[in-house]
């Protein structure tokens, strides 16, 4: 199989393991999140079918400088983005949040939402979707198509879906340019470990949408100014050549 036709059938194969693994777990009555893991591990040996990884060289060439910098403009692109897509859809249609849609809050739940969704979600989007189609495709589609894929599997409203998108974006970028699965790990945990406080305190609600406060985004807008001084002037610099990738060193 051509490496471009690999690359695609391996995101849609761990795709199916998860989706399997998901009604599998419905039924049995395990947390859903388990099948993202499952999806992962997938990912994982797809991905090792065609190339080496080396995760000792990952975390010799670690630099916790990424993985934090990597979460300012992660969560900042999340927040703003929605925002201002929030901003202006408010003006046109509202939206309705489900209250029974929302999952009941477990220890085996929040174990899954900042450990399992995190590691498997990585394994499978980022090492084995951007991972794979970054040997066969452009820049522009290695990181897009699984960026957009994971975030139509990840769809509860428009302004979640451009949420979820923005975010990884930063992820997708991350690993391209470091090919550094560690990185993203740690971003994706601190990310949604971030997520688990009731944060309602900082948004106004317009119609069902959740809308920064002037305040924090302010805070916000300036923490992204911030980390993207950060990614031009010393990450791309430093990677966008691929001399300081962990496959590299």
């Amino acid at each position: 199989m051509k490496n471009r036709q690999y690359a695609v059938a391996s995101l849609f194969a761990g795709i199916a393991v998860l989706l399997f693994g998901t009604v599998i777990c419905s039924a049995t009555g395990v947390d859903e999140h388990l099948a993202l893991l499952l999806g992962g591990i997938a990912g994982l040996v797809l991905y090792k079918q065609k190339y080496p990884l080396d995760f000792s060289e990952q975390l010799r060439s670690f630099d916790m400088t990424v993985p934090i910098m990597m979460l300012i403009l992660n969560f900042t692109a999340c927040e703003l983005s929605a925002s201002l897509f929030g901003l202006t859809a408010s003006r046109f249609m509202t939206v309705t949040h489900h209250a029974a849609a929302v999952s009941e809050i477990t220890p085996m739940a929040v174990i899954g939402s900042v450990i399992f969704a995190p590691v498997g979600e990585e394994l499978l989007f980022r090492l084995c979707g951007v991972g794979l189609m970054k040997r066969s495709f452009g820049r522009f589609f290695a990181v897009l198509f699984p960026t957009a894929v994971f975030s139509v599997m990840h769809f509860a409203n428009p302004q979640n879906l451009v949420n979820v998108f923005a975010g990884a974006v930063v992820l997708a970028l991350c690993y391209y340019y470091t090919e550094n699965i560690i990185y993203t790990v740690i971003v994706h945990i601190m990310h949604n470990a971030l997520c688990l406080p009731d944060a309602s305190v900082l948004y106004n609600n317009v119609n069902g949408f959740e809308i920064l406060t002037l305040p924090f985004a302010a805070i916000g807008t300036v923490l992204f100014a911030a980390g993207m001084v950060w990614y031009i002037m010393v990450f791309r610099k430093k990677y966008a050549d691929g001399k300081g990738s962990a496959v590299n060193r």
